[in-house]
């Protein structure tokens, strides 16, 4: 098991010289597009090239956790990588606003998401305050998004994802419970290897 953990600042410098130092902050989108930039580099030169499944082992599976604007990044990817077989499960805590995944050449990308996520928002999250919008976030495309009671928009981030980790683990541990069991199909028979070794 490894961890890769990528933490982005909400300010950028715009000048390397200290006498004209300044800092501005960075936008949504331009997080969001550094976030899946980062994760597609990630993906493509570290975890994609050496996940391949072998006779003796299934290949790499992935969980991947989003905090705050994080959430938006892991979105972007997932529509950008065809890595679903990879990914067992997407935990994302929000605090701003939420997306939709979508795919023009992974049709079920959607369906997939909704089943394998768990998107947790604070109870007074501003999209609980309206019924056309609690209706569209439950589509499929938005994910299984939460309702995280006992954490509100002014709690801290922290408490949000404190609050519910117990559900949040038992669904990490499930989802690669499956995925094990679904990849199964790669391992060989140790009693069939042992075998063959003896009579080689």
């Amino acid at each position: 098991m490894a961890i890769i953990s990528v933490s982005f600042l909400r300010h950028k410098i715009t000048s390397s010289d200290a006498a004209t130092y300044n800092q501005s902050s960075i936008s949504e989108t331009e997080l969001s597009d550094l976030a899946k930039e980062v994760l597609c580099y990630i993906y493509d030169n570290y975890i994609e090239p050496h996940s391949l499944a072998t006779a003796t082992t299934p290949p790499t599976s992935l969980c991947l956790v989003g905090v705050g604007n994080a959430y938006r990044g892991i979105n972007r990817f997932l529509s950008a990588r065809g890595c679903r077989r990879m990914v067992t499960s997407v935990l994302c805590f929000v605090s701003g606003s939420l997306r939709p995944v979508s795919s023009e050449t992974d049709p079920g990308l959607s369906t997939w998401y909704r089943s394998h996520s768990r998107i947790y928002v604070g109870e007074t999250h501003t999209v609980w305050n309206h019924d056309d919008i609690v209706r569209r976030i439950q589509k499929m495309r938005f994910g299984s998004v939460i309702k995280a009671i006992g954490c509100s928009s002014v709690d801290s981030m922290l408490k949000l994802l404190v609050h519910p980790l117990p559900e949040a683990i038992n669904f990490i541990n499930d989802k690669i419970a499956a995925w094990k069991d679904l990849n199964s199909s790669y391992l060989g028979d140790p009693d069939e290897t042992e075998d063959e070794e003896m009579t080689g």
